[in-house]
This record gives C-alpha cells, structure tokens and sequence, in this order.
C-alpha cells in the first residue's frame, strides 16, 4: 500500500477560520480536498471519516456566510463546492446554491469591479451552457458567443494576447482551447495548434509569476493536452508549476501546505 507523507503544517483547526474571509474559505477547502485525495490513495478509512467530518463543518460554515463573501472569493470556493458537498453529504450540491454564487459574480463584472475577470464568466457561462445550455438565459449566450468571436479575431492578430494580463491571456487561450470554434472557424484543429504552440513556452518560465498567473497557466497546460502537449510535457508542467505555488509567498500558508501536498500526490 502507497503511504504518503503529507507537508507540514497542513491545516489549522477551523476555530482559527474566518469564514468571513473568502481566501481563508477557499484555502481550507483546498486543504481538505488535497487531504482527501492523500487519504483515498493511502486507503485510511480513519481519515477519510475525520476529513468527512471537516468538510461538513466547512459547508455549514460556509453556507451561513457565502451570501456575504465578495465575489472575487466566489470564483474559488464555488470550485469546490461540489466536491466537498459529495464527500461531506454524499450527493452533488444543489444547484442553486452555486447558481446563486455565480449570479453575484457576473453582476458584480457587470458593475465594474475590476477583481472579476472576463475569462472568470466565460468560464462560469461556458460551463452552464455545458452542463444543460437549455437553461442559459439568451443574452447570456448571446454575451458569450460575442466575445469568442472578439478573441478569435484578437488571436489571430497574436496568439499570445498581448494587450492583457498574462493570467487572463492564458486563461482566455484554455478557453479557446477547450470550446468548440466549429462556427466560427473552418479549421478549428489548426487554430487550436497555433494557440497552443504560442503559448507553450511559458510552462517552462514560470520564476518570478504571481499565484493567479501560475494558476491560469496550469489550467491552459491542462487545456491543452492531450491534443497539443504529450503527457510527458504536461507532467512537467504541472510539476513545476505545483512547486512554484507551494512557495508563492502571495498566498496563504494553508493554501501553499495544499500545493505543496497536491505535488506529493503525483510522486
């Protein structure tokens, strides 16, 4: 049987939780799902039953206080909701709850706060119209499909979307990456190379990148294998990239102990 050893420190008691306080919320749901991985790969029943527990405390806490949170927090913690509402109660997370989430951080964008990303409601409609697009309010499909098509022409000017962020650039290529262009280009494979190849170079060059950059240029690598990076490749990407996390000094030390504990969970 694999026994690993997880990163020390890797968690805080929840006493010492503000669940008022949306990165702490994000940092120790990351925690407990990078904990539950450890635990399902070392086949501890134990702890596995403890984490349960922690997870359940974690959703009531954090269903008392989400309506509160900022949305810029949302993005995060609506990520793992789910999967802490399986572990914890053994059933998906009802809908609503992240639906009314997401609602608050698509109008908090459409208010102005700059904290919200485009590419964070691309990601938040793409994946409703994914999960059932019956259900997506048309000027909603209508906003998502307008701005593909503006990053479609923006790429092929210069896939590397130089007039952004680095962090939205390399979120808006794992989007393309993942979407299906059918409509709007007649060869979708060559234009998913092409961005693909641009932005490649920047997995091995991540010294010196803040958290939220080094997350989305995880995500693009993940986006872009297997079609356009082997295995191989992503596995040095993600390793690296994981290791940079685990150090990065922006985040809290909980959520860098998860980092650091998720890179283990790939030896």
């Amino acid at each position: 049987m694999m026994v690993i050893t997880s990163p020390q420190p890797i968690r805080r008691p929840y006493a010492e939780t503000d669940f008022a306080d949306g990165r702490q919320v994000a940092a120790h749901a990351h925690m407990l799902t990078a904990e539950y991985s450890a635990a399902s790969a070392d086949g501890s029943h134990s702890t596995l039953a403890r984490i349960s527990k922690e997870a359940a405390v974690w959703l009531a806490e954090c269903e008392r206080t989400l309506p509160t949170i900022e949305p810029r927090h949302l993005i995060e913690i609506t990520a793992y909701f789910d999967i802490l509402h399986r572990i914890a109660r053994h059933r998906p997370a009802p809908e609503h709850a992240i639906a009314n989430a997401h609602e608050r951080i698509i109008e908090a964008y459409l208010a102005g706060d700059t904290a919200i990303l485009e590419t964070d409601v691309m990601r938040i409609i793409g994946d409703a119209m994914a999960r059932d697009i019956r259900r997506v309010q048309p000027a909603k499909l209508s906003w998502y499909v307008r701005t593909q098509e503006r990053w479609l022409r923006e790429s092929r000017q210069d896939a590397a979307f130089p007039g952004i962020s680095r962090e939205e650039a390399f979120h808006r290529a794992a989007i393309l990456l993942r979407a299906n262009l059918f409509a709007l280009t007649s060869s979708q494979q060559e234009y998913k190379a092409e961005l693909a190849a641009t932005n490649a170079p920047a997995l091995l060059h991540t010294t010196g990148l803040d958290s939220d950059t080094l997350r989305a240029l995880l995500a693009f690598a993940r986006a872009a294998w297997p079609a356009h990076l082997s295995t191989e490749t992503l596995d040095a990407a993600e390793a690296r990239i994981l290791s940079a996390l685990s150090t990065a000094t922006d985040l809290l030390p909980l959520d860098r102990a998860a980092y650091a504990l998720d890179l283990s969970l790939r030896s």
